[in-house]
C-alpha cells in the first residue's frame, strides 16, 4: 500500500502501519474473494500448479472442481497475518494446496517460537518434528516449504541435503528445482558438501518448457558463483577468391 500523494515512485509501504490496517483488511477481503470467486489457481505455488495440471491447461484444472479453493484462500490470507497454524490435521489434507498452507503457517509459528524461546523449547521441538516429516511430501512444493522452514529452526543439513534432491530437474521437474533452488540460493549457508553435491545437480531436461531450459542452469551458476562455459567459435573458412 503506497501513499501516491506524498510517494509517486511507491518507495514506502504503508500496509504495515496502524492507521491503514482497516483499509489494508478490507482490500485483502476483497481480492480473496475476488480469487476465490475466479477460481484464481495463483494460490497455488507455480511448481504445484504445473505438477497437478500434468498436462490440462490451468484454466481447465480449476474448472474441474479438483481444488478447493475457498479453503486454500482462506488458509493463504490466514497466514497474512496469523502466525499460527490453526488446525494440525490441515498437515495431512489429501489437497496439496492446503498443505502447502498449512505447512508455511506451521514454519512462521516455529519460527516465531524460536525466536521467543529458542529452538530446544518443547513447543518449538515439537513444530520442528513436524516440519521433519513435511520434508518428505509427495508434492514437491511442500517438501521444499517444510525445508525452508527448517533451514534456520532445525537440522539444517538434513534440509540442504533435501532440497538438493528436490532440485534434481530430472525428477521433480523444471518449475519444482527452480523453486528448491532459490531456496538454496537466498536462504542456505553453503557448506562445501552441500556445494558438492549441488555441482551434481543436472542443468536441464531433453524436453525443458519453453523459455525455461536454461533457468535451472543459471540458478546453479549464481548459488555456485560460476559460469557456463563460453561456447566454442567455429573456425572462420577463407572464401575462395
Amino acid at each position: 500500500l503506497f501513499d501516491l500523494q506524498s510517494d509517486p515512485d511507491e518507495t514506502v509501504n504503508i500496509a504495515g502501519e496502524p492507521e491503514h490496517a482497516e483499509r489494508v483488511a478490507e482490500m485483502r477481503s476483497v481480492l480473496k474473494g475476488w480469487m476465490i470467486d475466479t477460481k484464481d489457481m495463483g494460490l497455488l505455488p507455480e511448481a504445484e500448479m504445473h505438477r497437478r495440471c500434468d498436462g490440462v491447461s490451468p484454466r481447465e484444472y480449476a474448472l474441474s472442481g479438483k481444488v478447493p479453493f475457498e479453503r486454500v484462500a482462506n488458509l493463504a490470507f490466514d497466514g497474512l497475518g496469523n502466525r499460527r497454524l490453526n488446525d494440525a490435521g490441515d498437515l495431512q489434507d489429501p489437497d496439496s494446496g492446503i498443505r502447502f498452507w498449512a505447512v508455511r503457517a506451521l514454519g512462521m509459528e516455529a519460527r516465531h517460537c524460536s525466536n521467543k524461546f529458542g529452538n530446544r523449547h518443547p513447543k518449538c521441538q515439537v513444530m520442528v518434528r513436524q516440519l521433519e516429516s513435511m520434508m518428505q511430501d509427495e508434492s514437491p512444493s511442500v517438501a521444499i516449504v517444510a525445508c525452508d522452514a527448517l533451514l534456520s529452526v532445525g537440522d539444517a543439513q538434513a534440509a540442504k541435503s533435501r532440497l538438493v534432491e528436490l532440485a534434481d530437474v530430472t525428477k521433480v521437474g523444471h518449475f519444482a528445482a527452480i523453486a528448491a533452488l532459490n531456496v538454496l540460493d537466498m536462504n542456505a549457508q553453503l557448506d562445501a558438501e552441500t556445494i558438492a553435491a549441488m555441482k551434481k545437480l543436472p542443468r536441464s531436461t531433453g524436453k525443458p518448457p519453453v523459455r525455461m531450459g536454461a533457468y535451472v542452469g543459471k540458478l546453479l551458476n549464481h548459488a555456485l558463483k560460476t559460469s557456463d562455459p563460453a561456447p566454442k567459435k567455429k573456425p572462420r573458412r577463407n572464401k575462395k577468391k
